[in-house]
């Protein structure tokens, strides 16, 4: 069959190709620094004298956003290098057999040292003219003279970037305060890509875009939202219409290394920001409005899938921040002054797809810390990305969204579709999603719903880890496992109530989301999720299940890759606290493959175990030998809210489990884990006996009770271990809304040691070899 290009990238294919391009390209991108001979103007697409790997990324770009049809689409007809007609592999081939070369001998870029520092120079924008990139009226007259100047004498926000891609030494552009002195938009005036390229000749001196300077506005002092004031606008709505600008004309384009954008509105771009190249490492995106305007007032319609979206990084962009950090070489640090933290809050709402998109292999070592993603400024109002908040896709490693301090908590709220998805490619791992709020304001106390899932994970994603969130009042569930993923951790959230412990359900309705189903659910985990590991979390108040391990039939369309019905097995749900969920706490899903007529259930449909008596120390019954026992106190459905001991089944299928923290009358449930990972649904209930084990038992087949290899168990168990016993007596659980009917007990022991007990109270167990 042929394959569709989203099926290319799954597959890894154009991954290959683009790292070994942007590798070719990258190792001849330094040699401007020796005398370049000079090549066709054509090949230096980012307009900063010099053919590096930026060109290539560049160009690599528009053809992703041109294959993805299958056809051969050109945006522009400068993409078509080599005449044929077509923007090909072969056009992005030529170009980075051209890297390393200049377009212009211009002595100030020419007989600067490789190593060589110069000062801070400042750029001040004094007028809001804008146009194409070639244009006199709005291009430096003279690129590395360390004057920002056009033809017509003043400094456009295009010159002043051209200026700073060419000249040695580190920048920053500023906005004069007459400028600014309301708000001023600037906007292009013709519908073309490459409007605003920062693209450093040398790679990593880098620039300041600071849109605060001046009194140009106020960065946020708000310590949950945003109150920052911005008067710095750039549209891309094209005059004199207005209009959206066309695939491919972006913002802020970013590729190279330790560049600050801030106190700058920017919307109705293609992509609003885009970090693409290799050298885009440690750049900062702070204290912007992304998606919108100063008001707020403006959100996009929905977009195509990769245009319309708040930020992009792809094709090897590092170790940037959105949001407030710092980078020390490759080691991260948190900020830890609240000041730095709100100050450095971006709002990014509003865009037609995606807030923020990671995508390709190299993409690595990114966070995005501290962020109101979905909402306007006041932490309660939606205004949405139109598609996912957040997206990790196709091989990106490390990443981060939100960390470990509260200062990183990002609000991921009021979106179209998943608060993050985590997807495609089994390269895409080690991500983590921390410490976020995902469909609650920014006080964590009331639903704004994500149209999606909380969080997802779909594709064969492997070994992400997902912790400290809470997670609630999204549509679908609060955490969606699917496809393949495996090796994914899940631990330490709240799912489905909110910051303040009130019941905030994930899977409720909400007239501006699409219907689509995506269950009412804490976790789901289906079409072939595997090896997941859910522990320590708090799962509760879901109109269906706390946690449902599913085998579904999928799309027809993914039959083929990922086969009907499959297994979904494995998934350990360890230590957590669930309750107060409609159906079951833990659900084993039964499903038939519709080709095969094999039956499947997931996590291999692996039985309960059976409770048959309990008192305040110990906790009996029957399980799959050598599977860990888990115990916990029942809420009122059945389901294990709060964990009071495990231990692991020994020999004879038969345990006896020591608990603590338990009273009589309370009604205890348990779940069985066995040697691969699978976990049971939670058992039939008991209720706890007296501390002794009352006269109202039931006699039970002289079946050995292996104990377990405890300490704990062996101490617990203070009663005579040298008797050999026929029987036991031991408690049941009552009959629901009945009375337990006391039976006599017919026990014969051998001799008992002196000061052994001997009652009618007494627990007889036989001794088991160590």
């Amino acid at each position: 069959m042929q394959l569709s290009f989203a099926r290319l990238l799954s597959c890894g294919m154009v991954a290959l190709v683009v790292g070994t391009l942007l590798s070719t390209a990258g190792a001849t991108s330094h040699a401007f620094a020796q005398e370049p001979g000079i090549v066709n103007s054509k090949y230096d697409r980012t307009h900063n004298l010099v053919v590096n790997s930026s060109d290539v990324s560049d160009l690599l770009s528009n053809w992703l956003m041109g294959s993805q049809s299958d056809q051969c689409t050109l945006l522009s007809p400068d993409d078509d290098l080599n005449g044929d007609g077509c923007l090909d592999v072969a056009d992005i081939q030529q170009l980075a057999a051209n890297t390393g070369t200049v377009t212009t001998l211009h002595a100030p870029f020419l007989h600067v040292a490789p190593n060589a520092t110069a000062a801070t120079a400042t750029f001040t924008v004094n007028t809001n003219r804008a146009g194409k990139p070639d244009s006199s009226d709005i291009k430096d007259t003279n690129p590395g003279d360390g004057s920002c100047r056009t033809s017509n004498g003043d400094c456009t926000l295009q010159a002043a970037v051209q200026e700073a891609n060419v000249r040695a030494g580190p920048e920053r552009i500023v906005f004069s305060n007459s400028l600014c002195a309301g708000s001023v938009v600037i906007q292009p005036g013709t519908n073309t890509e490459n409007w605003l390229q920062i693209d450093d000749a040398r790679l990593t001196e880098g620039v300041t875009i600071d849109g605060y300077a001046n009194g140009c506005g106020s960065p946020n002092t708000d310590s949950k939202g945003s109150n920052a004031v911005i008067r710095v606008e750039l549209s891309g709505a094209v005059e004199p219409d207005a209009a959206q600008s066309k695939d491919g004309v972006n913002g802020i384009e970013i590729k190279t290394a330790n560049n600050v954008i801030k106190g700058i509105a920017l919307y109705s771009w293609d992509r609003q920001i885009e970090m693409t190249n290799a050298p885009a490492t440690h750049n900062h995106i702070e204290g912007n409005i992304i998606g919108s305007n100063a008001s707020l007032s403006l959100g996009q319609v929905k977009g195509p899938t990769n245009h319309r979206e708040g930020v992009r990084i792809e094709f090897g962009g590092s170790h940037n921040i959105i949001g407030c950090g710092t980078y020390n070489g490759d080691t991260y640090a948190p900020c830890t002054t609240k000041s730095q933290i709100n100050a450095a809050r971006n709002i990014i709402s509003g865009n037609g797809n995606d807030g923020i998109h990671l995508e390709g292999t190299s993409v690595v070592d990114n966070h995005i810390v501290g962020n109101l993603i979905g909402v306007k400024g006041d932490g309660e109002t939606r205004l949405s990305n139109q598609a996912d908040a957040v997206d990790f896709e196709n091989g990106v490693q490390n990443n981060w969204l939100g960390g470990e301090t509260a200062g990183e908590r990002n609000v991921i709220s009021g979106n179209g579709s998943e608060g993050i998805e985590i997807s495609h490619t089994t390269t895409t791992q080690y991500n983590k999603v921390a410490g976020n709020y995902f469909g609650l304001n920014a006080s964590g106390n009331r639903a704004i719903r994500n149209c999606g899932n909380g969080i997802s994970v779909e594709d064969t994603p492997n070994y992400n880890a997902i912790y400290n969130n809470v997670i609630a009042g999204n549509y679908g569930s609060g955490v969606r496992i699917y496809r393949r993923s495996t090796h994914n951790d899940i631990y330490g959230n709240k799912i489905g109530l909110g910051a303040n412990n009130a019941n905030i359900p994930n899977g409720q309705s909400d007239s501006t989301c699409e219907q689509a189903d995506y269950g009412k659910n804490g976790v789901l985990i289906t079409g072939g999720g595997q090896y997941t590991n859910i522990h320590d979390n708090i799962i509760a108040n879901h109109a269906e299940h706390g946690v449902n391990v599913s085998v579904n039939t999928i799309e027809e369309g993914d039959i083929q890759l990922y086969g009907d019905a499959l297994e979904t097995d494995f998934n350990t749900i360890s230590h957590n606290s669930i309750y107060n969920n409609a159906l079951q706490g833990i659900r084993l899903k039964t499903a038939t493959n519709s080709k095969t007529k094999v039956t499947y259930t997931g996590n291999q449909g692996l039985n309960a175990p059976q409770l048959e008596s309990a008192n305040t120390s110990l906790v009996f019954g029957r399980a799959c030998t050598n599977c860990k026992i888990e115990v916990f106190i029942a809420d009122a459905n059945g389901q294990g809210k709060t964990f009071v001991g495990s231990a692991t089944v020994g020999v004879g299928n038969t345990f006896a489990v020591p608990v603590s923290n338990v009273n009589v009358g309370q009604s205890l449930t348990s779940t069985a884990t066995d040697a691969q990972g699978n976990t049971s649904e939670f058992s039939a209930p008991i209720v706890v006996a007296n501390a002794n084990v009352g006269a109202t038992a039931t006699a039970v087949a002289a079946t050995p009770i292996a104990q377990m290899t405890s300490t704990a168990a062996v101490q617990a168990t203070n009663t005579a271990q040298a008797q050999t016993a026929t029987a036991i007596a031991i408690a049941t659980q009552p009959s629901l809304g009945g009375t337990a009917t006391a039976i006599a007990v017919t026990q014969t022991a051998a001799a008992a040691p002196p000061g052994t007990c001997t009652g009618a109270h007494c627990i007889s167990l036989p001794l088991v070899q160590r």
